[in-house]
């Protein structure tokens, strides 16, 4: 079972270390949501269903294409950025941000926090 608090701990800093991150979640490839911090305006259970389905649409995309295997999807809107990278083979960390957010300082981070992530799933 995976530790809820230290896995909450680890999402909020990686919120509050990335000014324009709202939230961010921990779905695994079910789109089951492990955990999240975004705020509650936001439907889980949508995101995490969506962001999981996703997540195993780019990874078939890049199978057939010789693309390899997926480190980071990012789909910009003309309000806000939903980015999203795998933490292992079956589950994802998901982040929903402001248009204006640095992605890639952000996928640094979140990489990072991934890391951190695998040993509590």
């Amino acid at each position: 079972m995976a530790n809820l608090d230290s896995i909450s701990t680890l999402l909020d800093d990686l919120v509050s270390n990335n000014p324009g991150l709202v939230g961010s979640l921990v779905v695994g490839r079910d789109g089951v949501v492990v955990q999240s911090n975004l705020p509650a305006n936001y439907s889980l259970d949508y995101l995490g269903a969506a962001g999981a389905s996703m997540t195993a649409l780019a990874e078939t995309l890049l199978g057939y294409s010789s693309g390899g295997g997926l480190e980071r999807i990012r789909l910009v809107g003309n309000q806000g950025q939903v980015l999203i990278i795998s933490i292992a083979d079956d589950v994802a960390l998901i982040m929903v941000s402001r248009r204006s957010i640095d992605a890639d300082l952000a996928f640094e981070s979140a990489t990072s926090t991934a890391f951190s992530l695998a040993q509590y799933l």
